[in-house]
């Protein structure tokens, strides 16, 4: 993976992972981080409508399809993918922050934890750290999701 780096994000359903790594991404950007994510959804994806080109050479059996507009492109691809080959479109990136994926990825994991009647969802062979607003009485860094700077830098030592 050269010298790119990747964090999973986990937690339970409406935890916070999406608003930390919102939070997250402009303080990496800042520190001149070129930051790329990749989130897991158990949904079907639609690039764009049907009917367009683009979903028209999808379903002619394209693989990939990219769809390049004057400021930005998305890039379609066909199929199930592993966290190891959605990776590999990061190669530019400096540090790819994952939400989801939390049963195959074999990566350093931050659990978001805002419900602690249920079990933390990382495994713990993962798990770096907790961001919760609650108690924590474990032995791994804690953060409070506020502390956004300080989960940055923590990611970065990583």
């Amino acid at each position: 993976m050269g010298d790119m780096r990747a964090v999973c994000v986990t937690g339970w359903a409406n935890s916070g992972k999406t608003t930390l790594i919102e939070r997250l991404l402009p303080v990496f950007a800042q520190m001149g981080l070129n930051v790329g994510v990749i989130k897991h959804t158990h949904h079907d994806v639609c690039m764009d409508e049907p009917g367009t080109d683009t979903s028209r050479y999808a379903l002619a059996g394209a693989q990939r399809v990219i769809l390049a507009g004057p400021t930005q492109a998305y890039l379609h691809l066909q199929g199930e993918k592993r966290l190891t080959e959605l990776l590999e479109h990061m190669q530019s990136a400096d540090l790819v922050l994952v939400e989801g994926f939390d049963k195959e990825a074999c990566l350093p994991m931050i659990e978001v934890w805002r419900d602690q009647t249920l079990p933390m969802r990382s495994p713990e062979k993962w798990r770096c750290a907790v961001v919760t607003e609650g108690e924590y009485a474990g032995d791994l860094p804690a953060f409070a999701p506020q502390n956004v700077m300080e989960i940055a830098k923590f990611i970065l030592s990583l």
